[in-house]
């Protein structure tokens, strides 16, 4: 099961916020629409946890420029908490 809300401020940034509950690992749990997709790949560290053994677990949300969303990590993650914050272009330093 998957709850996610996502909005974008005035600045360009994107929020993603919710929860992904026996998801399938690195598949796209949902696909932002036109408008809130950053135009780079990026990825964002979450925290999970296992139910079978109680531990928790590091992972990773990831954001492709098509606006795909997974949760990734290297152990089972069967709930994915996600606070996740993005540009949707990067920001360049002014006189570069």
């Amino acid at each position: 099961e998957t709850k996610l809300a996502f909005r974008i401020r005035e600045s360009g940034v994107v929020d993603v916020h919710g929860a992904v509950v026996n998801g399938t690992p690195d598949a796209t749990i949902v696909t932002l629409p036109e408008g809130y997709r950053p135009n780079y790949p990026t990825a964002e560290l979450i925290r999970g946890i296992n139910t079978g053994s109680g531990d928790n677990v590091i992972g990773w949300v990831r954001l492709s420029s098509d606006g795909t969303i997974a949760v990734e990590s290297d152990g089972q993650i069967d709930i994915a908490v996600i606070v996740a914050q993005f540009f949707l272009d990067l920001p360049v330093p002014e006189g570069a």
